[in-house]
């Protein structure tokens, strides 16, 4: 077994009898700062006499009293400056023999304890007390023999800040941390009757064995966020529900008197205004009590009279939450005693001192002097040392054991210590998570070595697998940046340590992991400098390739400037050659035109409507605007369609031979289109396409679509002597046939003729040929702009009562290219298509 590590909880000194606990000796000062109140201190202790005597009247009735309550409710100084000096003087009051002890987990539970007994009962074999506590629950009976023995009667063991013992669990030993709860199990006796511990001396003789209390009695004492850890040890959680005591919260009144009182005893005095401000400021912090005592320290340090004046002037006005500012402020003072803010050495010890547990709390870490010392290079030890002492000094006590418990130096073996976990919460050089811009990462100093911590478990992890395949280096651009952090962080072995995965037991430069991690970083780096030098090459030949090139194209431009004379003039007869060449192709396609119209006029192209099956695909609308009402003429949704319902069309509509397919939305061929107000049946459940502008609803249906029929396209307009003009009218001209022809309408050819119309028209011969020009209409904007024609919504013109008559279901489109004095592409008087038009066209018409 390791030997027990040195440690003062700060509450029984060097004297452990009822003498010792009840003496009266005022302390320095009235108010101790942010550590717990010592034994000694018991003068100063206010506000808590109810509970005090609520814990005794338990811990005389049983043997085991579990007291639990939130971080910063004064747990530790109720048992060390109440209970404990109150059950001494109880105890000498019967004159009765009471021994008291006190300790806390640590690193080795087992052997703590048995020193601690030994040293309150004055037993000078602790290896006959560890022998004992190592038979778990039935260290009992042998533990009483070795107290009587020792003519003991009774003793009292305070085991303080119990939840270490779940750290020690996890970090060290999980059998020893079972065998010490069994011990404390089988010592508590739980269920056992017995007499009261006062009523009957365990040496009486002529009490029954049965009614004989035991001559040990406990208190623990712990955070209740760790109550549920008791759990994990078979039978604990059994002996804490029957023993456990929840610390209330202070009255209002108790906790004033715990402010004022304790002043008067010094001759000081404390406004009540100042009391009422600091009372309303702990309801606003997580550690309440030990953050009150801090302010009140610092404001005792400064002025024997406190008011609120001077607290005001502390904190800066308007500051909602002095106490937590006051000690960050006090933290960072002392931190310049003998460090600046970013001193490495102060850095690291608090980086070792602290951790983020399983569940993100933050918690404390003690750590032994020798290995604190070996976080940092030799020479920096000294000022390690003397940043320690300034943190540990009796008017801060920020590090435990203070300078009153352990002067310096400190052996190897001493426990160092947060003194309480109020510090980790409001000094923001420990708590602060925000990240620093500069360099990316955390501010706070617990944030960043739980960043740290990630960092080299990723880089054991890639130590393995470098382990295995001596090629899987760092890549070089991880290698940058991981090597900056190993020469900074992650090359000192005592620090590593910490984060090892797995920690074979040897010295932590000889740790196997170290050394895989060691061997990658300096692999990677051999790996980064060749991708260096190949980098180098490669921009060389780079570099002379370039070279290379911009000689050619000096060479090539020489040879060009040569024939731009001869260019000029061979373009301007080009030029000649196109315009007459459109020419003749204008009259070409107005002869095709002439043909078209003479073989359409012999024939019937009919405006009935025709019958279809269930290959119709039919646009229902969006959910912003139906284009479908139903039967009985009322609003229907289309997402609320189903199979076999009948709807009327708002709107002509195009029918298509097949839903939309791919992502960019894109139509099947044209079948006909529907008229307004034609009724349909739906032959499948509608199916939804997510757009842009909104949802648009699909759906196969039976019904009778009208043939789209025949187009004739024709335009005027432009310059007739600008070949390069008309040859691009003529061409964007030819891209709106085509559109119409992908919807499916027939476009026999487009014709250009010498007056322009004025504007853009549909014309229709027949009055059967309305709701065609209609839907035509609505659809040649978003066609004339995929043909880049900036065209406004043509007008309808009846020409039913004109002489001259085509076919039915023939209509022609006039398009006006004529650019107006407003410098716009037509001059066309009706207004652009809205943006719902624009969508409705787009989308499914």
């Amino acid at each position: 077994m390791a030997e027990a590590e040195t440690i003062l909880a700060g509450g029984i000194d060097t004297e452990n009898s009822v003498d010792g606990v009840t003496s009266f000796v005022m302390p320095a000062r009235p108010y101790p700062g942010l550590r717990p109140f010592k034994v000694s201190e018991w003068p100063i202790f206010f506000g808590r006499e109810v509970m005090t005597e609520e814990v005794i009247d338990r811990l005389v009735r049983q043997r085991l009293v579990v007291v639990h309550g939130a971080s910063g409710c004064g747990k530790s100084s109720l048992i060390f400056a109440g209970v404990l000096p109150q059950l001494g003087r109880k105890a000498r009051q019967r004159r009765q023999n009471l021994k008291l002890a006190e300790m806390r987990p640590g690193r080795a539970p087992l052997r703590t304890m048995a020193e601690a007994l030994a040293s309150g009962c004055g037993i000078a074999d602790v290896d006959a007390l560890h022998r004992a506590l190592n038979r778990g629950r039935g260290a009992s009976a042998e533990l009483e023999a070795l107290l009587a023995a020792a003519d003991v009667s009774r003793v009292c063991l305070y085991v303080d800040q119990f939840e270490e013992l779940f750290r020690f669990a996890k970090d060290g030993s999980a059998e020893e941390a079972a065998l010490f709860v069994e011990a404390l199990i089988g010592i508590s006796g739980t269920g056992e009757e017995e007499a009261l511990w006062w009523e009957a001396p365990a040496t009486q003789p002529d009490v029954p064995a049965v009614a004989t209390p035991s001559r040990v009695r406990l208190m623990l004492s712990m955070r209740s966020e760790f109550l549920g850890d008791c759990a994990r040890f078979t039978g604990f959680a059994e002996v804490v529900n029957k023993t456990q005591y929840l610390l209330p919260n202070m009255s209002r009144g108790d906790l004033l008197r715990s402010i004022r009182e304790p002043v008067e005893l010094f001759d000081g005095s404390l406004d009540r205004a100042l009391a009422e401000r600091l009372v309303n400021e702990a309801t606003l912090e997580a550690d309440p009590l030990p953050l009150v005592q801090h302010a009140l320290m610092r404001l005792w340090q400064r002025n024997t009279t406190l008011t609120l004046a001077d607290y005001e002037a502390a904190i800066g006005a308007g500051n909602a939450r002095g106490l937590s500012r006051l000690l960050a402020e006090h933290a960072d003072e002392v931190l310049g005693r003998h460090a600046n803010p970013d001193d490495p050495a102060a850095e690291q010890l608090f980086r070792a001192l602290t951790d983020i547990d399983p569940a993100g709390r933050a918690i404390r870490r003690p750590q032994r002097m020798d290995r604190l010392l070996a976080l940092v290079p030799e020479a920096d030890q000294p000022r390690l040392r003397a940043i320690m002492d300034d943190f540990r000094a009796e008017d801060v006590a920020f590090l435990r054991p203070n300078c009153d418990e352990r002067a310096s130096p400190l052996p190897d073996d001493q426990i160092i210590d947060i003194s309480h976990e109020a510090l980790l919460r409001a000094w923001p050089r420990i708590a602060d998570a925000t990240l620093d811009p500069a360099t990316g990462a955390p501010r706070g100093w617990l944030h960043r070595e739980f960043e740290d911590g990630l960092v080299w478990r990723s880089l054991a992890v890639q130590a393995r697998a470098f382990r295995d395949d001596p090629e899987a280096c760092l890549d070089p651009a991880t290698t940058g940046k991981r090597d900056i952090w190993y020469r900074a962080a992650g090359a000192r072995a005592a620090w590593a340590n910490r984060h090892l995965i797995v920690k074979s037991g040897v010295a932590p430069g000889d740790e196997p992991e170290w050394k895989g991690v060691d061997a990658l970083m300096e692999a990677s780096r051999r790996e980064r400098e060749r991708a260096r030098k190949r980098r180098i090459w490669g921009f060389a030949l780079l570099a002379g390739m370039v070279i290379l090139l911009v000689i050619s194209l000096a060479l090539a431009a020489w040879g060009y400037s040569a024939d731009a004379e001869r260019q000029k003039l061979r373009a301007k007869a080009e030029e000649k050659a196109a315009l007459k060449s459109v020419l003749l192709a204008e009259t070409l396609s107005e002869e095709t035109v002439t043909n078209s119209r003479s073989q359409l006029a012999q024939t019937k192209v009919g405006s009935e409507p025709v019958q279809l099956g269930t290959d119709l695909a039919v646009w229902l609308g969006s959910d912003l605007r139906p284009n479908v009402l139903a039967a009985d003429g009322t609003a229907v949704l289309p997402s609320r369609l189903k199979q076999g319902d009948r709807v009327q069309i708002v709107t002509e509509t195009i029918a298509r031979s097949g839903l939309p397919s791919g992502a960019d939305y894109r139509m099947a061929d044209g079948l006909g289109y529907l008229a307004k107000g034609a009724t349909v049946e739906i032959v499948s459940a509608p199916t939804v396409f997510q757009r842009a502008s909104a949802r648009q609803y699909w759906a196969k249906a039976r019904g009778e679509v009208i043939p789209l029929g025949t187009v004739f396209v024709q335009f005027g307009g432009g310059s007739s002597s600008d070949a390069k003009a008309l040859a691009m009218s003529r061409e964007h001209v030819r891209l709106l046939a085509n559109g119409l022809k992908r919807y499916g309408f027939t476009v026999p050819g487009e014709e250009r003729v010498a007056v322009s119309p004025g504007m853009s028209e549909v014309r229709f011969f027949h009055a059967a040929d309305r709701d065609r020009a209609r839907l035509i209409a609505s659809i040649v904007v978003q066609v004339g702009n995929g043909a880049k024609l900036d065209l406004r919504t043509p007008v309808q013109k009846d020409m039913s009562g004109q002489p001259r008559k085509t076919p039915p279901g023939v209509v022609e489109l006039w398009i006006d290219l004529t650019p107006p004095a407003d410098g716009t592409r037509n001059r066309s008087k009706y207004l652009p298509p809205t943006a719902a038009e624009a969508a409705v066209a787009s989308e499914g018409r």
